[in-house]
Order: C-alpha cells, then structure tokens, then sequence
C-alpha cells in the first residue's frame, strides 16, 4: 500500500469537511479531502437550510457561536458563489416560535429575545388560526444545501484543494497517518470532519459515543404559489418554504443506529407538524422524501479543536446546526490551527470533554 504525504488531511467532505479545506487553503495550506462517497453525500445535502440561532438557542455558546456564524454567512455565500457560479439560495426571511397553548405561550414569554406578533392572522395569513402566540426574529435566514454543497467543493477546488475517494478505515500516530482502503496518508495535520461517523474511527482519542447518529426525517412538499415566507418552529417540528413554492417540513430526532429509511411515522408525525402550523398544505404535493444521520452530541455543542494526539484535529458534532454553523466552525478551527486566537470563546467546544479516558 503506497503512502503519500500531505499537508493537511480532512476526513470528510461533507459541509464542515470541505468548508474548513477551503479556509485552510486560502490560508496558504495544502489540503487534501478524503471521502468515501462525493462531496454532500450525508447530512450536509437532507438539512433544511434553516440559519436560525435564536430559533435554536436563547443564550450560552451554541447562540454566540450560531450568532457569530450567520455574521459571517452574506460575505461567505457572495464568496462561494463567486468561486463556483453556483447559486446557493441565501435568502434573510425571518423566523418565528409559534405557541398553540397557554404552556407553550408561557414558555415563549420567558424567552429573553425576539418581538411577540400581536396579530398572528395578518403577519402570516396561512398560520394556522389555532396559533395562539408567536414570537419573531427578524434577521433568520436560510439557504438550500444541496446547492450550497453543489457550489462549496468547486469553491474548494478554486482554492487549490484536492479530493481522494477512499473509506477511512483508522488513523495512526506519530506521525499522524490516516489508513485508507486506497492507500496512506501522511500529514502534518489532519482534521475529522466525518459527521455522524467521526467518533466510530479506529484512532480518534474520543469516547466511541461522544458522537451519535440521530436519524432525521424530512419531507419536500410543493405548493403553487408561495403560502408563507417566515421560518415556522413549533415545539414539534418547523416548516420552511421556498420562493419557488417548495416547502421543506420536519424533522424527526431517532436513535436508531445508522439504519437508514424514511418511515410512515416518521411521515405520518411531520406531516401533522406541518399542517398544524400551515393548514393549507393539507392540499401540498409530496414531492421527496429524505433522512440522514445528524451528528449528535448530548450537550448540543460541537467538537472543535485539538485531540491528545498531536496534529489530530476535530471538527463535528453540530448536531442540527451543521448548515448554519459551517462558516464560524471552519474559520474557528483554522485559527487554532494557525495558533491565534478565536474570535469566540471555544472552551465549550473542546473535544476534550469527551475523552476516551473520562
């Protein structure tokens, strides 16, 4: 088996894989990619799109980390797209928690941000007339992944990283070598980027479950004009559209290893999500259905930064929020690779806090 020799190795080339292969390169570093499949092929390309940090957190570092991210996402995407020619869908719509009880209201009201929408009925006319509350913030976003992970490998490419098909089957220390079906890679550095899959590889000085698969289920409707704009959350599920009438509805949290499939409870419950929100898509066309494994991690929080093995780096673990987060993730471990300092504070991000040994 025949070894070659790299600057940096990414294992991964899913949204966070390829993200950071590019920051790196543009930094003046040679990297390489290492994925089984094609780029997207996982979780990157199922993910709603949804940029929504206060939809997700109302403080602590998931917040100031998905706030720092979507900062950074308007001059990331021109970036991308320039790169590739590719559009990515980027569009600031807006999003909402709706409450459809007196609980659920009560809970909202205890949110320390976001404006309460007094007349639900004329901010959002097709919002179910159940909603009892809702709460907006203004600067959420979105985008499509499949066409940001159409655009974001090309971009990589245009800085100079290079791509290898290979499964990863472990990684060696000292120095750092990454075991392949296809051959060996030596590196001064090497990143795991591998989602769902990161903490299952030979090598990597974490507990095997520090990162978990949690299947999500999504369904893509499509409706003949557009019936909403905001982002929807209730405490079941969310709905998205769209502006070209598709609406993305989900999402279901299993623990079922890495078994794959899209179920009729999974479909029957997303479906009852979406049209308590927005009755009218009772009349939607189901158009596609999908799951993936999102990378779980029990205090929502990803792992970014070094491991115990010198130059064995960790970039996964965002859970839900891999869209979002890729721009802030990627910069952030490029910076502690480089040795400067990060722009947040990622004490909380340590991949340490699930060591093997703890």
């Amino acid at each position: 088996m025949t070894t070659q020799t790299h600057d940096v190795v990414v294992i991964g080339g899913g949204i966070h894989g390829c993200s950071v292969a590019r920051e790196l390169a543009l930094r003046g570093r040679e990297v390489l990619v290492l994925e089984r499949s094609v780029p997207g092929a996982e979780a990157s390309s199922v993910a709603g799109g949804i940029l929504g940090p206060h939809l997700e957190a109302d403080g602590g570092p998931l917040l100031e980390l998905g706030a720092y991210s979507l900062d950074l996402y308007p001059a990331w995407v021109d970036a991308l797209e320039s790169e590739s020619g590719v559009p990515v869908g980027f569009e600031r719509c807006g999003g909402a928690l709706v409450g459809f009880d007196a609980a659920e209201d009560a809970r909202l009201r205890t949110r320390s941000s976001g404006r309460s929408v007094d007349d639900l009925g004329r901010w959002e006319p097709a919002l179910s007339p159940s909603a009892t509350s809702a709460l907006l913030f203004e600067g959420q976003a979105q985008v499509d992944p499949p066409s940001v992970m159409a655009a974001l490998p090309e971009a990589a490419r245009a800085a100079g990283v290079r791509f290898a098909r290979d499964t990863v089957l472990g990684i060696d220390s000292g120095p750092t070598e990454v075991v392949g079906e296809q051959g060996r890679y030596r590196a001064r550095d090497v990143v795991v980027a591998a989602g769902a899959w990161s903490t299952t590889l030979p090598g990597v000085p974490l507990a095997e479950t520090a990162v978990r698969p949690a299947r999500g289920q999504i369904l893509e409707l499509r409706t003949s004009e557009r019936l909403f704009t905001s982002i929807l959350f209730s405490e079941r599920g969310y709905v998205l559209s769209r502006p070209d009438g598709r609406v993305l509805a989900g999402s279901t949290l299993e623990f079922v290893g890495f078994r794959r499939g899209v179920t009729v409870a999974g479909m029957r419950a997303i479906l009852d999500i979406a049209t308590e929100l927005i009755p009218a898509l009772a009349d939607a066309e189901v158009v596609a259905t999908r799951s993936g494994f999102r990378p779980f991690t029990e205090d929502h929080l990803p792992l970014i930064g070094p491991t115990s093995v010198d130059g064995l780096w960790m970039l996964t673990g965002h859970y839900r929020n891999g869209i979002l987060l890729a721009p802030a993730s990627a910069v952030l471990l490029a910076d502690l690779m480089d040795g400067a300092t990060p722009a947040v504070d990622v004490g909380a991000l340590r991949p340490d806090r699930y060591s093997s040994d703890s």
